[in-house]
């Protein structure tokens, strides 16, 4: 091996661990700043409902989304150094510090079946760290755009559709049994895993579109760092204004989901949807694994389907005690229905 060849080598292996090492951080932050959000709808269940209040005029509420955009940005930084498929899944960490912050500080209750379907994912997410792509790029906006203009981001871009809409149409669903039957009847019974998994589903999915975004924003401040200004430009913004959009979204159904149910729960469904989908947005979008081998092509996807079956093992989790109260808060469901959901959102 040549010296040059050499040096770019250590120089790649640089910029990877510096990136784990950000996202590492990034994500310890942002789980804090979650179970402080979680906290605050903690002390307002205990309140009259009269003296109750709006998240977003929760001062703690306020103070946790601080703490998740400041390991976002951690988060941000580290999409510069390494590829979006490694960064994304070593986020799995999250779930080590959702353990010790939802069950020691919330005293949520930590079952044996929660344990062994957050180590699932857990080993998942790793198995994916270390069989996916480990190169960088740099790309400019046109070289962005161009990767928009292709068969496989059509079908990608469509698949992301379906799926929200089904997890939207379950979401309005779930709401309408509890709405109207109450959270013990036989009608929101069948709703029950579903409801909270569409609330984690719907942030994990939008929030895996913000780290594409996130990425392309990366790679547009590194070249306009090396003095090839990429701000100049209308759809530099309209990228930006992606990312605005998508990180408001996530960040609005968590705290819906964290408000009535478990953050032992929530938080791991909500990592699974956020890392799958963030690593087939790095595929396809960024192409990272143009140049897998037989063996990552092996062992990539058998470490998803690991992180899949964690999930399986989570969403069996008893949920009968977790529901505290519809988010709307209609006397009368007919008079606002769906579209009340929809305000809400």
């Amino acid at each position: 091996m040549s010296p040059s060849i050499s040096a770019v080598h250590a120089g790649q292996e640089y910029d990877l661990m510096t990136g784990i090492a950000m996202c590492l951080v990034g994500t310890t932050i942002s789980n804090f700043g979650l179970n402080i959000q979680k906290y605050s709808f903690i002390v307002q269940e205990r309140l009259p409902e009269h003296e109750r209040k709006p998240y977003n005029t929760q001062w703690r509420w306020w103070l946790g989304l601080f703490g998740i955009a400041v390991g976002s940005i951690a988060d941000f930084a580290a999409l510069t150094y390494a590829a979006q498929s490694i960064i994304a899944p070593v986020g799995a960490f999250t779930l080590v510090a959702n353990i010790f912050f939802a069950h020691y500080w919330l005293r949520e209750r930590l079952s044996h079946n929660d344990l062994f379907g957050t180590i699932l994912i857990c080993i998942g997410a790793v198995m994916v760290t270390v069989f996916g792509s480990h190169s960088s790029t740099s790309y400019s906006l046109d070289e962005l755009l161009r990767l928009y203009y292709r068969w496989d981001m059509l079908v990608y871009f469509s698949a992301i559709c379906a799926l929200l809409c089904t997890l939207y149409i379950a979401l309005v669903r779930s709401e309408e049994a509890l709405q109207r039957h109450g959270k013990l009847s036989p009608e929101y019974r069948a709703c029950r895993q579903i409801h909270p998994l569409s609330y984690a589903g719907l942030a994990g999915v939008f929030g895996a579109q913000s780290v594409m975004f996130a990425k392309s924003t990366g790679e547009l401040i590194k070249q306009t760092a090396r003095g090839f200004n990429q701000f100049d430009r209308f759809l530099t913004y309209v990228i930006l204004t992606c990312l605005v959009m998508t990180i408001t979204m996530q960040t609005h159904l968590l705290s819906l989901g964290l408000k009535n149910f478990d953050a032992l729960y929530m938080v791991p469904v909500f990592t699974c949807f956020y890392i799958t989908f963030s690593v087939m947005g790095g595929a396809v979008y960024f192409e990272e694994f143009a140049t897998f081998g037989q063996v990552q092509w092996l062992c990539f996807p058998f470490g998803v389907f690991i992180t899949i079956c964690g999930v399986a093992v989570l969403s069996r989790r008893d949920m009968r005690n977790d529901v505290r109260q519809p988010l709307l808060t209609c006397h009368n469901y007919d008079s606002c229905g769906s579209k009340g959901l929809a305000a809400a959102l």
